[in-house]
């Protein structure tokens, strides 16, 4: 909270309008001053609701920690979620969890993980760390992963780990096939709408306004992008907003936010954006 007021008031001596920006501190202020209140007048301790997940739980090597239960069923409430707890909280554990669930009753199984490079392992780490022994594919170019093995891997129901370095390569069979489950972590890695890898993500007319100077990319011309090929999607990052709000707008956009739905409208709202002659 600190932090964005800092932020906030540095955008307002710059002359930016963060009057929607201020809003959002009135309520978070707010919300912290009831929560003060509250803690003051009673201790009150989280007790996790385990209704319904005893057999997801039963499954675990190490018990979850009592706010990753809460962050789980927070994400169970939606197709598309997006989890910005801070780092060391656990979202990879709480991902992992809320797959697993929905593995027990779901009949695509398959989970397509895209993370950096140097976090493939951990993934598969964590994996093993809390669940045991489970089908797992790590995609590596060095290794020459072929498209055969993850064809292979999906109709198995495995977790197929991929960083955003090898996408373009693998573009083609990971689009091909529906996935039960994507994982974007560090998702801040596809805030950018002009990369490679947010266009391999989002598809071609994932921002119509800025594409081809401008113009909307005829429908003949349309690519899906991998986030189309799943119906349950979950973004990590312990900074979703890293520098502006403009940070937010793909992980928005995908979640169907209703101010989210084109970046000119975004902008204009929370990033004071403007036309001038060299566009917008």
């Amino acid at each position: 909270f600190t932090h964005l007021q800092i932020v906030v008031d540095a955008w307002k001596s710059n002359n930016f309008d963060v009057t929607p920006l201020e809003e959002l501190l009135r309520m978070f202020a707010d919300k912290i001053a009831s929560q003060q209140v509250a803690s003051n007048s009673a201790p009150v301790e989280f007790t996790p609701n385990f209704d319904g997940y005893e057999a997801t739980f039963s499954r675990m090597l190490l018990p979850p920690k009592p706010y990753q239960v809460e962050g789980m069923d927070f994400m169970l409430k939606a197709s598309v979620v997006i989890n910005g707890d801070e780092p060391g909280v656990g979202k990879t554990v709480q991902a992992l969890m809320v797959i697993e669930h929905l593995r027990l009753t779901q009949v695509n199984k398959s989970a397509l993980i895209v993370t950096i490079a140097a976090s493939k392992l951990n993934w598969e780490d964590d994996i093993k760390k809390f669940f045991g022994e489970r089908d797992i594919l790590i995609v590596s170019a060095q290794r020459k992963t072929t498209h055969e093995a993850i064809k292979a891997a999906h109709a198995r129901g495995a977790y197929v780990i991929i960083n955003y370095d090898v996408l373009k390569k693998y573009f083609d069979i990971l689009i091909s096939r529906e996935w039960g489950f994507i994982v974007y972590d560090e998702a801040t890695s596809v805030k950018n709408y002009t990369a490679k890898r947010t266009e391999l993500s989002m598809g071609k007319d994932a921002h119509p306004e800025y594409n081809i100077r401008g113009k909307i990319i005829p429908a003949q011309k349309y690519v899906p992008g991998i986030l189309h090929m799943s119906q349950r999607i979950f973004f990590l990052s312990g900074t979703p907003m890293a520098n502006r709000p403009k940070d937010l707008y793909n992980m928005l956009h995908v979640a169907k936010y209703s101010k989210a739905k084109s970046f000119r409208a975004f902008a204009k709202r929370f990033c004071n954006g403007y036309e001038t002659n060299f566009g917008y």
